[in-house]
């Protein structure tokens, strides 16, 4: 197992932080920033502790669910039941991110991060 100065842990636990903060705003910015976080996890994720590892890995995970999820919502909006969906995979994506920022505010590795669900 490789240590991990306070210096290079600062700076993942940043980066982390950061890519929550980008999926965050999300919904605000069309999606946008949720593809610069998910990059950013893609960069970080191989070179840091291994807490911090599963942060990044249930950010990309997020992205990549919730992709497949508010595309689902939006096929189905032809037969009405789309807006229940994509409100459900709303409330969905936004617990997981605030669970996750939660976590890593208090240093701990984010649980079961391989989860599709909550």
């Amino acid at each position: 197992m490789a240590e991990y100065g306070n210096e290079e842990q600062d700076r993942s636990r940043s980066a982390a932080m950061l890519v929550y903060i980008l999926m965050l705003l999300a919904p605000l910015f069309g999606g946008v920033t949720a593809v610069i976080g998910v990059i950013l996890a893609y960069v970080y994720r191989d070179d840091c502790p291994e807490w911090l590892a599963g942060h990044f890995l249930l950010q990309i995970r997020t992205f990549w669910i919730g992709f497949l999820y508010f595309g689902i919502s939006v096929i189905t909006m032809i037969i009405l039941i789309g807006k229940l969906l994509i409100l459900l995979a709303f409330i969905w994506y936004m617990v997981r991110i605030i669970r996750g920022i939660r976590a890593l505010n208090h240093q701990r590795p984010y649980p079961n991060p391989s989860s599709w669900g909550i």
